[in-house]
């Protein structure tokens, strides 16, 4: 059985960010960030050291943020579930619904339209019931915690699997 401490992450552990830089003129609320213990919290419109480290981060680990220290959309994706998605399909190693394994990540839309992905989990088994394959996930952010979740593979709200390196 697959352990949380097996589990190679997305990206490699982050330090803690730098402190924000001023909001620039004309940004209102938007291109706030606000601070949660020592962590700040970026978002759409946010500038600074921070989202150039992220920035810095997310191309080390093989990814193609926007443009250096904004926080933009193309940033907003990158570090996205459909963003993960993106990323597995430009690398060869998503695999759309098919052929779950323990290990890849698992995209969501909880519409079930198949459109772009809002949610992301790790599928920590694959196993057979009554004639049906299941997928038990571990997903952060699921009802404000981290769960395992369990969901026939070929749910509606699944959108596909990818093979994480």
């Amino acid at each position: 059985m697959l352990s949380l401490k097996s589990i190679k992450p997305i990206m490699p552990r982050l330090p803690p960010p730098v402190p924000s830089a001023p909001v620039p003129p004309g940004m209102g609320e938007l291109a706030k960030a606000d601070t949660v213990g020592n962590h700040t919290l970026s978002k759409r419109g946010s500038r600074g050291q921070e989202v150039s480290d992220l920035q810095e981060r997310l191309r080390q680990a093989g990814y193609e943020p926007g443009e250096d220290g904004v926080y933009d959309a193309k940033t907003v994706n990158t570090a996205s579930a459909q963003g993960i998605a993106d990323q597995l399909a430009k690398q060869g190693r998503w695999k759309g619904r098919n052929n779950p394994q323990p290990g890849d990540a698992v995209t969501f839309n909880w519409s079930g339209s198949g459109g772009r992905a809002n949610h992301v989990g790790i599928v920590e088994s694959v196993f057979q019931k009554n004639g049906q394959t299941y997928v038990r996930t571990i997903e952060g952010n699921s009802s404000d915690s981290v769960r395992y979740r369990t969901y026939p593979a070929n749910s509606r709200v699944i959108n596909g699997f990818g093979t994480i390196a």
